[in-house]
């Protein structure tokens, strides 16, 4: 039998889990939302992270037909390497 003690610690390991950056999961494959607030698609579509930030770009070019440049965190932060992205972000692409 598991105490709740017990339950309630691998429950916290799960979600400490998740602050792994994208790279180490794993295995795993990490997914993020994309949206582009710039063109009026706040809403957003869940993608699979790619292995570089071009390539994030260029989903997210044909995601919305909309050429992006720079990637963004939801609160307006750059990001310039793909390893700062971790499972489940919300992403913001935008143009200069």
């Amino acid at each position: 039998m598991i105490s709740a003690a017990n339950r309630n610690k691998k429950d916290r390991e799960v979600y400490e889990g998740n602050t792994d950056k994208a790279a180490d999961m794993k295995g795993l494959v990490a997914r993020v939302t994309l949206s582009c607030p710039q063109i009026g698609k706040d809403g957003g579509k869940l993608t699979f992270v790619p292995e570089s930030l071009e390539e994030l770009l260029d989903i997210g070019a044909k995601m919305f037909d909309f050429s992006p440049t720079k990637v963004l965190t939801k609160e307006g932060a750059e990001i310039d390497d793909i390893d700062l992205i971790r499972d489940g972000d919300h992403l913001i692409i935008a143009n200069d």
